[in-house]
């Protein structure tokens, strides 16, 4: 793994470690005085996925309830192109740059977005992690390395903020889609014939074990194929859903209403369905047996019975 620190907009060192952060339970750092002390934020990701950014936007409303009078800043994407660089990352929806803007929109905890940030700054590197708890959230982490006191009681799950205005458009489009109906939103973006030409383990046996599991979770939602759909299907299955709604080339926020407005969510996870955890009811086959920092705990995370 490679440690970074930024300052003045650019990645002025790096370092390969064994595990990026401190334990909780070995000697370890926080936030220096002289930064804390200022009681001025930035939250930061090394990372540029919409579920990258979407597990922590809880993070600004957490740390003005311990810090009442602290501001709290989100880069802008010419700030994160000025520090990274041209970037082949693909996003189905935007400049991957452009994500956190999009997911802290109409946020009331956050104070603004900068382009420039004076002094280190503490990213997703900088965190206090319990090595007790192996899934225990990113988020989390992060607050603990900036003095935030963390309990089991603590509420880090995502946050999204629509204004009135969002509303107004997004409902209508629900209301044309769906009318006054529950709906549900699957999502499959492993593809069949990509999983078993050069898939996880480039095994056939792989794919198709996936694959299964997804058909399996969804058989357990007992109306899967009468209740009005919105899906996303890349997987090349026909899994009998009663499609309403395409969620190919929905932008970004209309996408996070309308999932977070469903009745549930199923399927492969995916950074959207971890944004909208809050908001429904969401069962997922995880990518990997390591959900690791991405785990939510309001989601049902279907157990993989291998290795890949």
């Amino acid at each position: 793994m490679i440690f970074y620190r930024i300052f003045g907009n650019k990645i002025v060192s790096f370092q390969e470690c064994s595990e990026l952060g401190w334990a909780l339970q070995n000697e370890h750092f926080v936030i220096p005085d002289e930064d804390f002390e200022k009681k001025k934020f930035l939250i930061f990701r090394t990372v540029h996925g919409v579920g990258d950014w979407g597990i922590v936007t809880a993070m600004p409303r957490l740390l003005k309830e311990a810090y009442p009078e602290c501001e709290v800043y989100i880069p802008s994407a010419k700030m994160l192109y000025d520090i990274f660089g041209p970037t082949n990352r693909h996003s189905g929806w935007l400049n991957p740059y452009e994500i956190p803007t999009e997911l802290f929109k109409n946020n009331p905890y956050v104070d603004g977005i900068v382009n420039t940030w004076d002094g280190e700054v503490y990213h997703d590197h900088f965190k206090v992690f319990d090595s007790s708890n192996p899934n225990e959230p990113l988020i989390l982490q992060m607050l603990r390395f900036h003095r935030v006191e963390i309990n089991e009681s603590i509420d880090y799950l995502p946050d999204l903020f629509f204004s009135a205005e969002e509303i107004t458009e997004f409902s209508k489009v629900r209301h044309d889609k769906f009318g006054n109906e529950e709906y549900m939103a699957f999502s499959a973006g492993w593809n069949h014939e990509m999983l078993r030409n050069g898939g996880p383990n480039n095994t056939a046996t792989t794919a198709d074990m996936m694959l299964q599991l997804l058909r399996d979770l969804v058989i357990t939602q007992k109306d899967y194929n009468t209740i009005p759909a919105l899906v996303y299907n890349n997987s090349g299955l026909d899994f009998g859903f009663n499609e309403k709604m395409s969620a190919s080339g929905v932008p970004l926020r209309l996408m996070l209403y309308l999932i977070s407005n469903a009745k549930y969510a199923i399927g492969q996870q995916t950074g959207i369905f971890d944004t909208c955890a809050r908001y429904t009811n969401i069962k997922v086959v995880p990518h990997t047996n390591n959900i690791s920092i991405h785990y939510l705990k309001s989601i049902e995370y279907v157990n993989i019975p291998y290795n890949f």
